[in-house]
């Protein structure tokens, strides 16, 4: 291998790291897939692996742009957020404003490049266009002696990839409900992309960032988007296979370049598939056989995965990633309908707060209702169909598969939503009705048994989907569902046998929620046992709207606050906790969980 990079074999060309065929003589390079997880590279801000056909990058160092560098004479550099083959990403203040920005710059040695520059500011372009709440947001593009950059909103959080890679290493899952909201968001910003005529065609958990401080989701990375207008003629200079191996349509797979907007309606059904089993569908140890695979083989069940993810999810998503781009779903709309007709839509009246997903911490932690629950159904996946083993190896002489995405964060959950439908295990009309009563000939309309009061139907254990135990019981015209282990839900400072939230009414079997919060003390604190009561606020409504339980016979699906106090809202002597103030006054959401027997 000559220095430097790896070279063809046959005519000595330089080859891209992940090159499976070298672009000069055609001759073969057999190169295996990395063994990275799937959206790891999202540590690169210009991943090499998501866009078209290119020459070899320089081997030399980037030169940094030095701490405190005026960009545009307003745009002071703090720090590097993250860098890949194309370009690096810094952390930087508006000198004027004092608000965090993020500035993306093509590497110095790549400026001079037309193809990069080019895309660099069509990036810009296609983000100038979006104007939505989970899609993040282009301030501006400026040019100046140091560069071309883009400047966009800050997101402090976590990327999805860096979320699931964390649950997986520690051999857990995102809770189901948690899941299925954050990937509403990802649905509402990819359709508002699609509305202004933008195809992402890379799409994956690296290129979507949660916010910390309110779980909004934000879709990020539009490096190789393109105007759908061009996609549909076929039109512009890219060639070859684009995109993230692992999250690319079959029509991606076989080099069409008349894509459309259903190619990112099959990578939203890989992504979704892999928010709740951890991993990604189809992978190997060639990129022939991925690609392959995305070509000829059915999606697998999530079910048969976790069985308490009802079936509805596999219907879904053998729709959303079928082989056959005319039977997916038509728009991001008519995939949102799909998911908001078991799950029901997100209040949008405040859509800043529009879902909270919860933090590492939070979602790792068996709290109730802080840590969601999942509904129990099982499926069969309808096979898609298959077809097109010969496009691939056209493709093939022109894939190059790397890295992608932009930059990591935090995430924390929780969503502001109206009442919604509970899942179940097939049709949304498909709740258990109660069983009919026989009568005796000697019976009459008078002697009818009496109505079943609704809430002695939930007096029983009680289990979240993380494994909180909580015992329902029944104390006059309500149901108490009281802790049995203070420890599955620390460090709130519950007790034994205390109750966690209280049901009451239950006519055609809804309940009304109390939900009896008290928050985690502050990181390194604890609570004296006398702040226990001033520690503690009770919650029936959020933003004007009340607390709502359902039933459906199976699983119990129960509204919650959640609660952000501030380190005001805290009296401390030294690291104790020795009482609260305003907790009736801060920042809340509604969230919802499951519970099952």
């Amino acid at each position: 291998m000559a220095e430097g990079g790896r070279r063809c074999a046959s005519c000595g060309t330089p080859a891209p790291p992940d090159a499976v065929w070298c672009t000069s003589c055609g001759a073969a390079i057999d190169t295996p897939v990395t063994k990275t997880a799937p959206g790891e590279p999202a540590a690169g801000a210009f991943g090499t692996g998501s866009t078209e056909q290119q020459a070899p990058l320089p081997a030399q160092k980037t030169r940094l742009v030095a701490k405190g560098t005026l960009i545009d004479n307003k745009y002071q550099i703090d720090r590097v957020l993250g860098e890949g083959g194309m370009g690096v990403v810094y952390l930087a203040e508006d000198v004027h404003t004092r608000v965090p920005i993020v500035l993306k710059a093509v590497r110095p040695e790549l400026a001079h490049r037309k193809d990069i520059r080019d895309r660099t500011l069509t990036e810009g372009r296609t983000l100038a266009r979006i104007d939505h709440p989970n899609v993040v947001h282009l301030n501006a593009i400026v040019e100046d002696a140091t560069g071309l950059w883009l400047v966009m909103q800050y997101i402090e959080g976590e990327s999805l990839d860096t979320t699931i890679k964390r649950y997986t290493e520690e051999g857990g899952r995102i809770a189901f409900t948690t899941a299925i909201d954050i990937f509403r968001q990802i649905l509402k910003g990819v359709a508002a992309a699609h509305r202004e005529g933008v195809v992402h065609r890379d799409l994956k958990p690296a290129n979507v960032l949660v916010r910390r401080k309110d779980g909004v989701v934000k879709v990020t990375d539009f490096g190789i988007a393109k105007p759908s207008e061009e996609m549909r003629a076929g039109a512009g200079k890219t060639k070859g296979v684009i995109g993230s191996l692992w999250y690319m349509a079959p029509e991606q797979v076989q080099g069409r370049r008349d894509l459309d907007t259903r190619a990112d309606i099959y990578a939203l059904g890989i992504l979704l598939f892999e928010l709740l089993t951890g991993h990604v569908p189809f992978t190997a140890d060639s990129s022939y056989e991925i690609m392959r695979m995305h070509v000829e083989v059915p999606l697998p069940s999530v079910c048969a995965e976790r069985p308490e993810v009802p079936a509805w999810v596999d219907e879904m998503l053998a729709r959303a990633c079928a082989k056959d781009r005319d039977a997916r779903f038509s728009s991001c709309d008519e995939f949102l309908s799909a998911v908001e007709n078991h799950s029901g839509p997100v209040n949008l009246t405040q859509v800043a707060a529009a879902s909270r997903t919860p933090s590492s911490a939070e979602l790792s932690q068996a709290q109730v209702p802080g840590t969601i629950a999942g509904t129990a159904t099982t499926g069969q996946l309808p096979a898609p169909s298959g077809g097109g083993r010969f496009a691939i190896y056209g493709a093939l002489a022109l894939l190059v598969v790397g890295g992608g995405g932009f930059v990591a964060w935090q995430v924390t959950h929780t969503d502001d939503r109206g009442p919604r439908r509970p899942a179940n295990s097939g049709s949304r009309d498909a709740i258990p009705l109660p069983s009919a009563t026989a009568t005796t000939p000697s019976a009459t309309p008078s002697e009818a048994p009496p109505k079943q009061d609704p809430l002695d139907a939930l007096v029983g254990r009680w289990k979240s989907e993380a494994g909180t135990d909580l015992d329902a019981v029944r104390v006059g015209g309500s149901v108490e569902f009281r802790v049995v282990d203070p420890k599955q839900l620390e460090p709130s400072d519950y007790r034994e046998g205390e109750a966690r939230f209280v049901l009451s009414g239950g006519d055609a079997g809804t309940f009304a929620v109390e939900d009896k919060v008290r928050p985690k003390p502050p990181v390194g604190m604890t609570f004296d046992p006398k702040s226990r009561l001033g520690c503690q606020e009770v919650w029936t409504e959020v933003d004007g709207s009340a607390l709502q339980a359902t039933f459906d016979g199976t699983r119990l699906t129960v509204d919650f606050a959640k609660i952000a106090p501030k380190a005001s809202n805290y009296t401390l002597d030294g690291k104790v906790v020795v009482g609260c103030t305003g907790l009736r006054d801060v920042d809340a959401s509604r969230g919802r969980t499951v519970l099952t027997r």
